[in-house]
């Protein structure tokens, strides 16, 4: 039974069949094509044959096949492809080149043609987050997703590499497939595993490792193994007959910072690092270190992406754009110019070159293609984002891979997609452009005597009081309909087009009487243009009278209505500007808390206490012991000024912080009490950041006032915990209790009043707007007396 029949470009016949799959006669004899085994007893609803001598196949409930007898390839398109549903009835090519198919049951589906391929989790995607990506020399690509562990996809199926595989169930930040064909990954938190194809070995800290937050892996001329890590500097991996050697690179060596995100081997066997505070650098000949950070010309310390072009340059991605240095001048330097004002955003998370030598960055806001000449200058720039087929629109720092026929791959916040080189999307066909409605002092023309004329498109006759018009118009393509742009012009009025803008509607208002033609034109997304404008002819009468009252009248009148619409906007500006002024006082009004609660922090009597103790130890001849502790006093003081230019300082940069000032106290007060700070053992403290100077204050509350009148040795104990989003604190002193601290400042002498808990504890209910942001628990001993205060704070993370 045949359901339909297309002849092609050269005059033979197909014919697909009700289970006899796709038939041909070529006017002499019939055969069944046997070269699509998928085909062979399928149901074949409908035909296409296209220009290029392409065929399109709709089938029953194999989706839509596209076959090229010349070289009998094909390739079918299905609903992990992204097809409503695999049951196609129909199909049709509009004007533009776009395919259109309906489905039973899934409704009608457009295909343009796939600039991206796209994974997802209907695709067998485990995890939609990709941190990582490389390829195998058996054509796997492999990948560290949100899922965990590593997936490993051959082109049709995704296979996890987890726990129950032999590896582990952490997320892998960073691939390598190295030149031995052994597979290294990067873990957080759990080291280095090297897979043969059949095991894992990890390699951590007890091995020689840095750190075991790998961020990023890369294989040197050497063949020698570089990872970088979150918080431990680089380690470099030389592989020997027997063992691994480790030699580390940290602060101490000269790195800029331990927090290390990226690495790059140039032409001369250097590695170039990229961290996330300490801008970039490059390690050479294991000796010489040379850093460039803010001060050197670089626009931002949060460097975040590396790669090498043709041209010898090294491009670096930054929280604030673009800069480059020549890697193979005389002298290394940041280059002055940068790019920024050109990309989608400045935000950049991800840099790579193609074969074709474009430079591609990624941001939070899709993929920004730039062709870019010897000297740094955009010639050409592509922006992709949701709408050109890039669905996971933000990119991941090291998810990025290039294939030697050109395709890219991206990892995203949601899923994988794979850039298609060879495929040209470029659309040749301008928009179908016409009016959609004409209004004439406010009726529609359609309404009015003009009906006839309009439809005749001859040109419209106006009375002089028919001066107001507002034309709207559209230009329709297939393709990309909202990225179809508009310009147009009133001949008679103005001879430049307008600004190009996406605004498909004018208006005109108290036209003078004359002689006019409202042209307008459209572009569709590739900037393809009407070859000729539409047009809208149309003339205004003068009046036929000319006295001076009627001139008089209007004149009264046009300043009465100038006066009304000045006065309405006026009235509208004011509110307006009352309401940004009321909103400005209450910004105002929070950073003013803020910037209290910072000068509040430390009470200006541990400052004298401090300094007269230190004076002290110099009067009795202790000037060891007094420099050393004057040195810890000044180190506080600057951790102190440093801090309250922040409003946000990492975890450990706190502690170390706490640690200076509940040393002094405790030197200040004799060692009448003793101090200890608990972390919890998974507590990123190197990458976790809270809001500064928000702890201290009630570490001087419990000394103050629980450690403080106690007759017995007092003993401070902060501990942190990981909540999740929240970073619970607990500070639990043994001291008076707060009953008893009251009754001793109510028999006290002294007047001043503290306001610093209460600033910070309205802080912190700012910052967090919860409930249980701060407690305030009374300690008892078994007999029921007062044995200190604990104070648990719920402060937010704020992150990397």
């Amino acid at each position: 039974l045949t359901l339909c029949l297309e002849e092609d470009e050269n005059g033979d016949i197909w014919m697909g069949a009700y289970g006899g799959g796709l038939n041909h006669y070529n006017g002499k004899d019939f055969s069944n094509r046997r070269d699509i085994p998928e085909l062979q007893d399928a149901i074949v609803n409908d035909i296409h044959a296209d220009a290029s001598g392409l065929l399109w196949i709709a089938t029953l409930n194999k989706g839509l096949c596209i076959y090229n007898p010349k070289d009998s390839s094909y390739r079918f398109l299905n609903e992990k492809s992204g097809l409503a549903n695999n049951h196609v009835d129909c199909l049709l090519k509009d004007s533009w080149g776009n395919y259109w198919m309906g489905t039973s049951g899934g409704g009608s589906s457009k295909y343009s043609g796939q600039q991206f391929q796209y994974y997802s989790r209907a695709n067998g995607l485990k995890g939609a987050y990709i941190y990582s990506l490389t390829k195998s020399y058996k054509n796997q690509l492999w990948l560290g997703s949100s899922d965990g562990g590593i997936t490993c996809f051959d082109g049709s199926d995704f296979i996890s590499y987890k726990s129950d595989s032999g590896f582990s169930d952490v997320k892998a930040k960073a691939l390598l497939q190295a030149s031995d064909s052994l597979l290294w990954v990067g873990t957080e938190g759990k080291g280095i595993a090297v897979f043969n194809g059949d095991t894992f070995v990890t390699y951590t800290t007890k091995d020689g490792l840095s750190g075991n937050w790998v961020k990023a892996l890369i294989e040197d001329k050497s063949q020698n193994i570089w990872a970088a890590t979150a918080g431990g500097g680089i380690t470099r991996i030389t592989k020997t007959d027997s063992t691994l050697i480790f030699r580390k690179f940290r602060q101490e060596d000269g790195l800029a910072s331990n927090r290390v995100i990226h690495l790059h081997v140039d032409s001369l066997n250097r590695v170039w690092y990229a961290s996330r505070s300490g801008g970039v650098g490059c390690i050479i000949n294991d000796s010489t270190i040379v850093n460039f950070k803010v001060g050197d010309g670089l626009n931002s310390n949060t460097a975040r992406s590396l790669s090498e072009d043709a041209f010898g340059k090294l491009w670096i991605g930054t929280s604030q754009g673009i800069h480059s240095i020549p890697l193979y001048e005389a002298e290394l330097r940041i280059d002055s110019a940068y790019l920024k004002e050109e990309l989608s955003s400045f935000n950049v998370y991800l840099l790579t070159h193609d074969y074709e030598n474009n430079l591609w960055v990624g941001t939070e806001k899709g993929l920004d293609k730039l062709l870019v000449d010897e000297e740094g200058s955009v010639l050409e720039l592509t922006h992709y984002g949701r709408d050109d087929g890039f669905d996971g629109v933000e990119t991941n720092i090291n998810a990025v891979h290039t294939e030697p026929s050109g395709d890219i791959w991206f990892g995203t916040v949601n899923g994988l997609h794979k850039y298609l080189s060879e495929v040209s999307l470029k659309n040749e066909k301008a928009p179908i452009l016409h009016f959609t409605s004409v209004t004439i002092n406010y009726k529609d023309v359609f309404e009015t005597t003009h009906a006839q004329s309009y439809l005749q498109q001859v040109p419209l006759e106006l009375d002089y009081e028919e001066n107001n018009l507002v034309v709207d118009f559209t230009g329709i393509t297939q393709t990309y309909p909202k990225k179809v742009q508009y310009q147009w012009r009133l001949l008679g009025l103005e001879e430049d087009w307008s600004p190009v803008s996406k605004r498909n509607s004018v208006n005109f208002l108290n036209l003078s009487p004359g002689d006019y033609s409202l042209e307008v034109r459209s572009a569709n997304e590739d900037d393809v243009w009407n070859e000729a404008p539409i047009r809208l002819p149309f003339h205004i009468a003068l009046p036929w009278w000319e006295e001076n009252w009627f001139v008089a009248g209007y004149i009264g009148l046009s300043s009465f209505l100038l006066i009304l619409i000045v006065s309405l906007r006026v009235r509208y500006v004011r509110r307006k500007a009352r309401a940004k002024q009321e909103k400005l006082i209450s910004e105002r009004d929070r950073l003013d808390l803020e910037q209290k609660a910072l000068r509040l922090q430390m009470n200006p009597h541990f400052i004298f206490h401090t300094l007269n103790s230190i004076q002290a130890l110099i009067a009795g001849k202790e000037e060891d012991v007094a420099r050393s502790y004057l040195s810890k006093f000044s180190k506080l003081m600057r951790q102190i000024l440093e801090n309250s230019r922040v409003k946000e300082i990492h975890l450990d940069d706190e502690l170390d912080m706490l640690r200076n000032y509940l040393g002094l106290e405790q030197f200040c007060r004799e060692n009448k009490f003793d101090f200890e700070i608990v972390v919890e053992d998974n507590l990123e403290v190197d990458f976790i950041k809270i809001p500064s100077m928000i702890i201290q204050p009630y570490l001087e509350n419990a000394i103050l006032h629980g450690l403080g009148n106690a007759a017995k040795k007092g003993l401070l104990r902060l501990e942190l915990k990981d909540e999740g989003e929240v970073l619970k604190c607990i500070v639990t002193d043994n001291g008076i209790g707060r009953a008893q601290a009251q009754k001793l400042k109510l028999t006290s002498n002294r007047s001043h009043k503290s306001t610093a808990m209460e600033v910070t504890s309205e802080r912190l209910r700012l910052l967090t707007e919860r409930e249980d942001s701060i407690q305030i628990i009374d300690l008892y001993d078994a007999q029921g007396v007062a044995s200190g205060t604990q104070v648990i704070l719920r402060l937010p993370i704020l992150g990397e």
